[in-house]
């Protein structure tokens, strides 16, 4: 499946991916997801298959670069890192990584 030019929106946190493309192909009994899109200027990919029968085995692997989030009045700040999602998200998998703040 091919997706371009999707939106992806979180009201509550007033945020959006936009640009949202990529493919995400079914093969094996899993989801080969390989998907970016543009969000505060910056860019987010995620990458990686995930299981598609409990418990939903994943390896996932979610790069933030330059994405810029702020709150006017509040806080403004731009992130970069890697966020990853490793076995069962059903429960017991693992979310790792590194996000930094500046």
């Amino acid at each position: 499946m091919t997706i371009q030019n999707a939106q992806l929106v979180l009201p509550e946190l007033q945020l959006a991916l936009e640009n949202l493309g990529g493919t995400v192909n079914l093969s094996n009994g899993q989801a080969n997801v390989d998907l970016r899109g543009t969000m505060g200027g910056g860019a987010i990919t995620v990458s990686g298959p995930v299981g598609l029968s409990a418990p939903f085995n994943a390896d996932l692997a979610t790069n933030i670069s330059n994405v810029r989030v702020e709150r006017p009045g509040l806080f403004s700040s731009v992130l970069n890192g890697t966020v990853n999602v490793n076995g069962p998200i059903t429960g017991g998998g693992v979310v790792s990584g590194t996000v930094g703040l500046s």
